[in-house]
């Protein structure tokens, strides 16, 4: 009897080990538990504050950047150009209050990108017009023609080298001046 009793407080010893041993393990996998749940909640809240940033750049700050830049406009316009710029206004402060009234809480910056070089490509183009013909001294919507182009080239080569001498001629007598 007494070997069992011996085998049996052996075992109990051995299940009370093992029950601080899992005690501590469940302490330690709860403080994980807390902390995952702890990171699910911030990640939720950066989710949360991105999709109010992305909502924001893509909906209000439009609406924010045209309003500086037709104050600025209306500043510095005639009276007949700021008449344009006011039917401009109307139309597009009308379409972004619709942007914004319709608005479903789901930004798509995407959508605001593809947007932006839409908008770009053609006032690169006219910016690139408008240099053209100030370059070649016409008005911006003449026909520019490749040998109106070679022709330019010429002149401006010319006027290079006539700058050139000019600028030689101007030091010498500088300099004649300053000898004399």
């Amino acid at each position: 009897m007494k070997g069992t009793l011996s085998e049996v407080l052996t075992k109990v010893a051995g299940f009370e080990k093992n029950l601080v041993e899992n005690n501590a393990l469940l302490t330690s996998f709860g403080k994980h538990v807390d902390s995952i749940r702890s990171m699910k909640f911030k990640i939720e809240n950066f989710e949360l504050q991105l999709r109010t940033d992305e909502n924001y750049l893509e909906k209000y700050l439009p609406l924010y950047t045209q309003a500086q830049i037709s104050e600025t406009l209306h500043n510095c316009l005639s009276t007949n150009n700021r008449r344009k710029l006011v039917f401009y206004e109307e139309k597009k402060f009308r379409e972004m209050n619709n942007d914004i009234l319709h608005d479903d809480g789901n930004p798509n910056i995407q959508r605001r990108v593809d947007k932006a070089f839409e908008i770009l490509e053609p006032t690169i183009k006219r910016y690139t017009r408008m240099l053209i013909a100030q370059n070649l001294g016409v008005k911006p919507r003449e026909s520019i023609t490749s040998s109106r182009l070679d022709k330019t080239d010429r002149k401006t080569e010319n006027s290079g080298t006539q700058r050139k001498l000019e600028s030689e001629r101007d030091s010498k007598q500088t300099s004649n001046r300053i000898s004399v």
